[in-house]
């Protein structure tokens, strides 16, 4: 592209020239290169955030599940307790004295079921703040805490005899089962999916 006239040398100049034009396409192609490989990095370190907030809120659902099982065996151990018991057992008879113990596990079981719900509620939330769901997540919360406002508002701790407890938290550990099927169908389902 050089006229050999008034150039003193022509192939040098021309040498140059395509030097610094490949020098700037490698330039440019370095440029492309690592803004896709930043692009890339920076999706895939949003996926691993994710993951990590979508491991947290199952963990804490699971929790939650897990502690309603429990929950259930304490509730048959004092069952299995007063099995043979032909009355109704109450603070004055002796026979609550020796289901005492098993009361006590029922109630921090129970306690650990509520417990573990909340623990659950703050992970779903802060899911919901990283992955840019808030609404919608925050929307299943209120028909969640909803519906555990309404298990919650029987107070356990009024109960006649010892079997009428066992009848109140078997209704009541019924339902928390039921919240726990809505929680895995609305939400956690979802998580486990994405």
């Amino acid at each position: 592209g050089y006229k050999f006239e008034g150039t003193q040398s022509p192939l040098k100049e021309a040498i140059t020239s395509t030097s610094s034009l490949l020098t700037i396409l490698a330039t440019l192609t370095a440029t492309y290169v690592a803004s896709k490989l930043f692009n890339d990095w920076r999706e895939q370190h949003n996926k691993s955030v994710r993951n990590e907030f979508s491991l947290e809120t199952y963990k804490r659902f699971s929790d939650f599940d897990q502690s309603i099982t429990l929950c259930a065996f304490d509730i048959d151990s004092l069952q299995d307790s007063i099995a043979d018991a032909e009355y109704h057992i109450t603070a004055g008879t002796p026979a609550y004295m020796n289901c005492l113990p098993n009361i006590q596990k029922l109630f921090d079981s129970l306690h650990l079921v509520k417990f573990n719900f909340n623990n659950y509620l703050h992970a779903q939330r802060a899911y919901g703040a990283v992955t840019g769901q808030v609404d919608e997540i925050q929307e299943d919360l209120m028909l969640h805490i909803s519906e555990y406002s309404g298990i919650i508002k029987n107070n356990l701790n009024n109960f006649d005899n010892v079997q009428d407890l066992i009848n109140k938290a078997s209704k009541e550990l019924s339902q928390y089962s039921d919240l726990s099927l809505k929680i895995y169908e609305s939400n956690i389902k979802g998580i486990l999916k994405h």
